[in-house]
């Protein structure tokens, strides 16, 4: 083969190459225009587990290119404030989650009584005594103090959570969808909002492929053999 054969070889394969990158580009754009369109609209699910515990789960933004969900356009709160943090990761991203929860702590212990305030007025004394309550629990524990003129609190909630991110199936021939979830271990805590971001990784399309190895010449005899090689996956199997 010439070097001219070689080289208008080589040309036709990277121009290959740079269509198959185009196309595949767009494709995924349009791909995930659609994605982010649908998952923005979604809405948090809450349900309990076997075990009893509080789990909300919503739609994550799975997408090849980050862009779109930044340049996204929105009122919901939630998904500005992931945008903020995809935004300002420094490095290459794999995933990103935001989350708010309340805490509702009820309860009731003794009061303890103790010596307070004496205030003299004339003749007559006024004794203002101190009220105070402790408590030590699983999921928290603090000490409230009234006095005469003000109240004083120290209190400590524990919280533990869980997430995951994975594929749900969808039913039958359809896609699955990526979703988040999160989990409260604490059963007085209940998330508020919850929104994730998945960087979806590209189908490759395009393969330039550089092989050596002994093959079949045209006299049908083996001979060694070296090689650029091209080709387009149309169908693959997950």
């Amino acid at each position: 083969m010439k070097a001219r054969e070689v080289f208008l070889i080589i040309i036709i394969i990277l121009l290959l190459a740079g269509g198959g990158y185009y196309l595949r580009s767009q494709a995924n754009k349009i791909n995930d225009l659609e994605e982010v369109s649908d998952t923005a609209s979604d809405s948090l699910e809450t349900y309990k587990n076997k075990n009893g515990e509080l789990v909300s789960e919503i739609k994550s933004f799975d997408l090849v290119n980050e862009k779109v969900l930044l340049n996204l356009k929105t009122n919901d709160e939630t998904i500005k404030a992931l945008q903020e943090v995809v935004k300002g990761f420094e490095g290459k991203l794999a995933a990103a989650i935001v989350a708010r929860s309340e805490t509702l702590e009820k309860g009731a212990t003794a009061t303890k009584i103790s010596g307070g305030d004496t205030v003299k007025s004339g003749d007559t004394v006024f004794i203002y005594p101190i009220y105070s309550t402790d408590w030590a629990e699983k999921w928290s524990e603090g000490i409230i103090t009234a006095s005469r003129d003000s109240i004083t609190r120290d209190i400590k909630v524990k919280n533990d959570y869980s997430f995951t991110i994975g594929k749900k199936s969808n039913g039958w021939f359809k896609k699955r969808e990526v979703v988040v979830n999160m989990t409260n271990l604490n059963p007085n805590t209940a998330t508020q909002e919850l929104r994730s971001y998945n960087v979806k990784q590209a189908p490759k399309r395009f393969n330039l492929v550089v092989y050596a190895g002994v093959g079949v010449g045209k006299n049908f005899e083996f001979e060694p053999q070296i090689g650029i090689g091209g080709g387009f996956t149309l169908l693959g199997i997950k």
